[in-house]
């Protein structure tokens, strides 16, 4: 089935940052907070609210630091459907 919003290139791109400089941080957002990232550090896109006993969520975001963290929830679509 085709992707018509792109998702997956969206996902990739949006994964892509762990490792990329930051304007703001000055750094890389994975690795501000450990020299070695976890191997499934990613931008999640979760479509439902992901409970705190959700591992992939939780592995994808272990490395990130928490600030970042808070962006990335609020961009979820879960977060946006609400708000429709």
């Amino acid at each position: 089935m085709p992707d018509p919003i792109g998702t997956f290139d969206w996902r990739n791109s949006l994964t892509n940052i762990r490792f990329r400089p930051l304007t703001i941080s000055h750094g890389k957002l994975a690795l501000l907070t450990t020299d070695k990232p976890n191997r499934q550090t990613a931008f999640p896109i979760e479509s439902e609210c992901p409970g705190p006993s959700n591992k992939s969520f939780n592995e994808k975001v272990a490395d990130i630091p928490p600030d970042a963290l808070r962006v990335i929830e609020a961009l979820q679509p879960y977060t946006q459907m609400a708000s429709v």
